[in-house]
């Protein structure tokens, strides 16, 4: 069975969407020049009301390794 990533996502409302209707993995996008860009902070204060087994994967563009560990850590990214 094929497996469906939503990638892009920006806000709480079209994540729920995204998991009411199945996404296997959800995509937040850290690379800054994206038009689809949105900060960790931003980004884990409405993840963290998310369920449990949101599937969470992040977007990066030759980040430093820091910017990866904070975002994984703060955005609850698998």
């Amino acid at each position: 069975m094929a497996k469906v990533k939503i990638c892009g996502l920006t806000n709480h409302e079209d994540t729920v969407w995204a998991l009411n209707y199945n996404a296997d993995y959800l995509g937040i996008n850290f690379w800054k020049n994206s038009p689809r860009h949105i900060s960790v902070p931003v980004a884990s204060r409405w993840i963290a009301t998310l369920p449990s087994f949101a599937f969470l994967v992040g977007v990066f563009v030759d980040p430093e390794v820091e910017e990866v560990v904070e975002a994984v850590r703060k955005a609850r990214l698998k």
